[in-house]
């Protein structure tokens, strides 16, 4: 399995790109910003600087918020997003990034997310052509609560409503934690349908984009559902390291988890994850046997 990281700037390609392979990192998700209003030839910088370090963009994360919301009640509002999208879904392709990221809408009332849900399917269509146009693919995300999309049902039929081989699904692990049926039972209403995905944890209280295993998730359950899938494409990790650790450090713990699976031991029926007393971190295994940030005595 391969996992991607998320990196929202792109100042100094060059010495970033060194950085994140000295890391290990083979590929990332890229934030919007570059994408949404970087020229031809700030991307093919990034990409050359990228390339030569062996690393490669899977996929591009759409700008989210007012400016960028395909659900708009407000006709214009909606053209303008379109076009923010359509350029960077252009820019995307330029790049070599097979996937965007698509966010259903913005935090709206009660009232207004059914409405918001109907509109959506027109602007996406727009979006998904020039997606087809350009030979990539876009992933609509499953939300947080009080926004379009916070239910596994409204982003299945939107996509089946839309049909295109371009569309499908971005299955954010977090998200759905804070949904609230759970995240097993939004993947296996969407497992079909997923193209890329969110890696990331939280308690279940709110979007707290921690690096997995450090929030409350079932990962278990998860990666036996990944695994069944075959998915073969980078699955982005969208957190920041735990502890202030680099790259290369979460990298190793996320293969470990998906590979080994949780380290644990039994207290009163109920399984415990085991924590490093020393370092503070979970501690994992891999061929070698056991590992936390510790030094092997």
């Amino acid at each position: 399995m391969e996992f991607a990281v998320c990196i929202g700037s792109f100042d100094e390609p060059e010495r970033l790109a060194s950085e994140l392979a000295g890391e290990g990192v083979t590929a990332l998700e890229a934030g919007p910003k570059l994408f949404a209003e970087g020229g031809e030839e700030e991307v093919k910088r990034v990409v050359r600087a990228l390339k030569k370090e062996g690393i490669r963009i899977f996929s591009v994360h759409a700008p989210f918020g007012e400016e960028a919301n395909l659900s708009a009640l407000d006709g214009e509002a909606r053209r303008k997003a379109v076009e923010v999208h359509k350029r960077v879904i252009r820019n995307a392709a330029l790049a070599g990034a097979e996937v965007v990221i698509v966010h259903p809408g913005v935090r709206a009332s009660e009232e207004d997310i059914p409405k918001m849900e109907e509109i959506l399917p027109s602007s996406l269509s727009e979006v998904v052509r020039e997606a087809e146009s350009c030979g990539v693919k876009i992933a609509l995300e499953n939300m947080l609560p009080d926004h379009p999309g916070r239910e596994a049902e409204s982003i299945r039929r939107t996509v089946e409503l839309i049909s295109s081989p371009n569309l499908g699904v971005c299955f954010d692990t977090g998200h759905a934690h804070v949904a609230g049926k759970g995240e097993l039972e939004a993947f296996e209403k969407l497992k079909d349908l997923i193209i890329a995905f969110h890696l990331q944890d939280n308690d279940s209280t709110r979007d707290m984009h921690l690096q997995p295993p450090y929030g409350t998730i079932d990962w278990k359950g998860i990666v036996e559902g990944i695994k069944s899938m075959g998915f073969e494409s980078p699955m982005t990790i969208e957190a920041a390291p735990w502890g202030g650790v680099g790259f290369g450090w979460m990298l190793r713990e996320v293969e470990a988890l998906f590979k080994w699976g949780l380290m644990e031991v039994e207290v009163d029926g109920l399984p415990m994850r085991v924590v490093c007393p020393r370092c503070g971190r979970l501690v994992f295994r891999d061929e070698n046997g056991w590992f936390c940030m510790c030094p092997r005595r």
